[in-house]
């Protein structure tokens, strides 16, 4: 295997882990085990997508159960699976993209179809009885390997190998609604005795309940043959019958299939024979009509899904397309607005009345009520659906470490969760100075709670719920309980689910990103407002801790005779944890920084008489400190040119006009606020360009000429027509060749050109030993206003995290730019100078 491309890849990745946190393991250990090991899951030379299949383990290990089983099964050392959380880097591109393609090749069902499962268990259903049965299917599939190899129970067309592997890969696949009605059917013991599961596969085809897609029954059919070892050679169908001697006789016999994401009326004919060309090259149902789809009723018990749209011809609407290619900002909005949900929040007084209602059940020995209780609670306390808490465990061991709660040696509770992030981190980010995160989170778990979960528990790794309660007899107990009330409004499951992040955005009390952290809870769709903020535990439980004090005043204000049991109280964890963004750099880090840039300034600074050279070389020093201290001022992204002009700044309000995402139309151009720090540095840095200009005026005329014009921009848009002037930001704006304010000079042939200040120069510039990501700002400024409980409405106005409704400059919005601006100016004030930032007047005003 001298010439697998896979094996030097990943050998090379694994031993760059080890050097660092295991140096007694040698080099040939790893290749010797990586051979074999790739040997056994079929990967391809050219390491296409083995990074995606090294995640996909990685998630499966978050599971300890499952973790153990793949340990089991392939035998990793101990520093296989540590090695997964970091990052992979290359500085070859063709090999960092080849690693990470997404894409499956072709002829990798036929010739690695065990390696083209695994490629494709990111799409996998993440349900705990799926990933149950997909490490089932892992560990058959090597113990009958070579039943499936057999050449002699080959079909015409493919081996039982390849037959079983796609099978099983387009079942497992999360979109496929047939098989996630069987999983959710799925008892423990099924998973233990194959031949049972068999058995419930058959009764589940046979069911006229379930309406089975036909390819699906196929898909079926071969994994209860793949269960029972029970293949029988394959051979060529004879398919001249007695079909032959009439007339359309493909739609003989019709078989009937359900449409997926439609009423169960509406059906699929399927013919009963494979369409075959004629000789002649006439298709046999182009002499019959054709009828594809039959809807036996016209009543429709099933309502269509919210999300769906509900008339194909909108997708083919212009109006939608032109607005869709216009307003980019509106994908973005409706991306990061709440998951699809109604707005009912439950009052005080409504859940005085239901707390009083879980109590009384508590109080009964009847152990559904019980069951019912913790359910509610659960769905309250952690924001989860029933299926979901299905899902969890409780156990007494963190060797076994799962989705759930830790019942620790003192008998203290902890609800923990894995963190899904959205990037991993690289080797070297400790000695760069970046704050390490945990893979799982711990939060504590309120001490009422524990009885109840401990009804049963005897220790080890049990399920959270005992499942004598279905959903349906959860929502029948719900409606009981709202039929008896009086006064207020209803409860029912989706109420408790959504309390707590309805309520977070009702009241602002905290930002999202603590509940998505502690829960795992997706509350916005995408993953930006998470990746942003980096929070420690104090922060984290100090937050969660005020959002359950704000919910219980409002409880008392509402009925101050109502028990309430302390929802949630602060400790600490063993060590403390990090959670959210892995590119957030610690104050010592910020510090550190800042103190490299301002020494880079005293080394350059220039002497009296002004040479040339040393002007340039100062000015460059001076630029990044500028453009360093805009971005951990402003969260201004990494961009080109970020300050395309000095007269966006407006001066007088204490606000800055920036659009460092954006579309044609300015969609998403914002207001921020700027620190007095930071204006005075703008300041200076106006005075250093007036000088500058002076000094090089003999030797770069243009130069001059353009810094000239840019510190009389302002007057000169005052002159403009508003269509003229928004022409001219379309070509400055993050530009590459029209030259901003923030501009580095460097050398070409002895001749020095100015160049727009580029993310790639904030991460070179810096010393070797920091090396920070060019948005290390932007994560730091997120962090340290969540830190000092800002409201989150200004942040998100800040970072430009816009949600339904939050569209600043809109013309509905009540947000008082200039009035927010004054208060959050003196908090980013205290942040900047608490790492030491400084507004430094430049060297060149006082030398001319």
């Amino acid at each position: 295997m001298n010439d697998d491309t896979t094996l030097k890849i990943l050998t090379e990745y694994f031993f760059n882990y080890t050097k660092r946190y295991q140096p007694d393991t040698e080099r040939y250990e790893i290749d010797e085990f990586l051979s074999d090991w790739l040997d056994r899951i079929q990967a391809p030379l050219d390491a296409r997508g083995i990074m995606i299949v090294l995640n996909n383990l990685d998630k499966y290990s978050q599971d300890a159960t499952l973790k153990y089983r793949l340990q089991k099964e392939f035998k990793f050392p101990d520093w296989f699976f540590p090695a997964l959380r970091y990052e992979f880097t290359s500085d070859n591109k063709i090999i960092s993209e080849t690693v990470y393609n997404k894409h499956m090749r072709n002829g990798w069902c036929k010739d690695n179809p065990f390696y083209a499962w695994l490629f494709s268990a990111i799409n996998y259903s993440k349900d705990k009885n799926s990933q149950l049965l997909q490490l089932l299917f892992i560990e058959l599939y090597y113990s009958r390997l070579t039943l499936l190899q057999d050449d002699d129970l080959s079909t015409p067309s493919k081996t039982r190998e390849q037959e079983v592997c796609s099978a099983t890969r387009l079942l497992f696949d999360r979109k496929n609604g047939d098989m996630a009605k069987f999983v959710q059917q799925i008892e423990p013991g099924w998973l233990a005795d194959t031949e049972l599961l068999a058995r419930k596969i058959v009764v589940f085809c046979k069911s006229t309940d379930s309406n089975i897609e036909q390819k699906n029954v196929n898909y079926l059919h071969s994994v209860y043959h793949f269960l029972l070892e029970d293949w029988t050679p394959g051979g060529l169908q004879n398919r001249v019958s007695r079909f032959n001697r009439r007339v359309a006789r493909r739609y003989n016999k019709t078989l009937r299939s359900p449409v997926q994401g439609n009423d169960n009326e509406l059906q699929e004919l399927l013919p009963a024979l494979a369409e075959q060309m004629k000789s002649d090259g006439l298709e046999p149902d182009d002499m019959y009509p054709l009828q594809n789809f039959v809807q036996e009723e016209c009543s429709c018990e099933q309502m269509r899904d919210k999300r769906e749209t509900t008339n194909p011809a909108r997708v083919f609407d212009p109006r939608l397309q032109r607005r869709k290619t216009i307003d980019v900002t509106a994908k973005v909005r409706r991306g990061q607005n709440v998951v699809l949900q109604n707005t009912e929040l439950l009052k005080g007084s409504e859940l005085a009345r239901f707390v009083r209602y879980l109590q009384k059940l508590v109080q009964r020995s009847d152990p559904a009520c019980l069951e019912v209780a913790l359910i509610c609670w659960a769905m309250l306390l952690l924001g989860k659906t029933f299926n979901d808490l299905l899902d969890l465990s409780v156990f007494d061991d963190l060797n076994e470490l799962t989705s759930g709660l830790y019942l620790d040696e003192q008998g203290l509770g902890w609800w923990c969760f894995p963190v899904v992030y959205s990037a991993k981190p690289h080797l070297d980010d400790a000695s760069k100075g970046l704050i390490q995160t945990q893979e799982f989170i711990y939060t504590p778990c309120p001490d009422f709670l524990l009885p109840l979960i401990r009804v049963g528990y005897t220790g080890g790794l049990k399920p959270l719920l005992n499942k004598s309660i279905t959903a349906e007899m959860l929502q029948q107990r719900l409606k009981s309980y709202s039929d008896k009330v009086i006064e207020g409004g209803r409860v029912n499951a989706e109420k408790l689910i959504n309390f707590m992040q309805r309520y977070c955005f009702a009241s602002g009390c905290i930002d999202p990103v603590v509940l998505d952290f502690s829960y795992r809870l997706a509350l916005t769709q995408t993953r930006v407002a998470r990746s942003y903020a980096c929070l420690d535990d104090d922060v984290r439980q100090d937050a969660l801790l005020r959002m359950w004090q704000a919910i219980s005043q409002d409880i008392k204000l509402a009925d101050p005779k109502v028990a309430l049991p302390l929802f949630f109280e602060p400790r600490a964890w063993i060590y403390n944890q990090s959670v959210g963004s892995i590119f957030t750099p610690s104050n010592d880090t910020c510090r550190q920084l800042r103190s490299a840039l301002m020494n880079r300034l005293d080394k350059h600074k220039p002497p009296k008489n002004c040479p040339y050279e040393a002007v340039i070389q100062y000015h460059n020093s001076y630029v990044l400190y500028t453009a360093f201290l805009l971005m951990f001022a402003t969260g201004y992204r990494a961009v080109h040119n970020p300050l395309p002009a000095l007269s966006l700044h407006l001066k007088t309000y204490g606000l800055l006009a920036i659009s460092d995402k954006d579309d044609a139309d300015f969609t998403h151009a914002r207001l921020v606020c700027v620190s007095p720090l930071l204006s005075e540095q703008l300041h200076y840095y106006e005075d250093h360009l007036r000088h500058l200009a002076e000094l090089i005026r003999y030797r770069l005329p243009e130069l001059a000429q353009t810094i000239d014009r840019q510190l009389r921009q302002d007057e000169l848009l005052l002159m403009q027509h508003p269509t003229e002037a928004a022409d001219w930001y379309k070509t400055v704006k993050n530009s590459r060749t029209v030259l901003g304010p923030l501009f580095l000079f460097r050398q070409r042939n002895d001749q020095w050109y100015p160049i727009n200040i580029a993310p790639r120069d904030l991460i070179n510039e810096q010393p070797v030993d920091l090396q920070l990501p060019a948005n290390a700002g932007r994560h730091w400024l997120k962090s340290e206003l969540i830190k000092r409980k800002v409201d989150p409405e200004w942040i998100d106005w800040q970072m430009g995290h816009w949600m339904t409704g939050q569209a600043p400059l809109a013309y509905y919005s009540a947000f008082n730019h200039v009035e927010v601006s004054m208060q959050l100016g003196v908090v980013l004030d205290e942040m900047l100078k608490e790492v030491g930032w400084k507004s430094l007047p430049s060297e060149l005003t006082f030398t001319y």
